[in-house]
């Protein structure tokens, strides 16, 4: 009995293109951002802001609970320790300065304790990181 054969280009690894990667990408850190979402809003938090856009960037999660303000950065990365070294300066310094363009655009949460969380969501896990920086 013969069996079918596959054809070539099925069998074939998939190579993605710059733009398909990019969408393939974009795709994995809004699922990674639903995630820490969840997790953020079982523990009492109240989403104010979802990938908000700023003059200096963009910051992913912006919670309220109580009288804190928690600024999130999410990363999604196959290795733990990878996700953790992802955070650069830069970046910390890019989503300060976000922060602050918020609090200045809405007044009424001056008042409130600031906090930056970085969360790294792995292939095996999620590690939050509270007041990271």
């Amino acid at each position: 009995m013969n069996r079918p054969r596959i054809p070539v280009f099925l069998a074939q690894k998939l190579h993605y293109s710059k733009r398909n990667k990019r969408q393939k990408n974009e795709r994995i850190g809004r699922f990674a951002e639903r995630l820490v979402f969840l997790k953020f809003f079982f523990q009492g938090y109240g989403l104010l802001e979802s990938r908000y856009q700023n003059p200096f960037g963009e910051i992913d999660l912006i919670f309220k609970r109580g009288k804190s303000i928690a600024f999130c950065e999410v990363k999604f990365r196959q290795i733990k320790k990878v996700g953790l070294e992802a955070l650069s300066p830069k970046q910390q310094k890019r989503i300060h300065k976000g922060a602050q363009f918020y609090l200045a655009r809405n007044p009424n949460y001056a008042p409130y304790n600031m906090r930056f969380d970085y969360v790294v969501i792995y292939k095996w896990g999620l590690t939050h990181l509270k007041n990271a920086w």
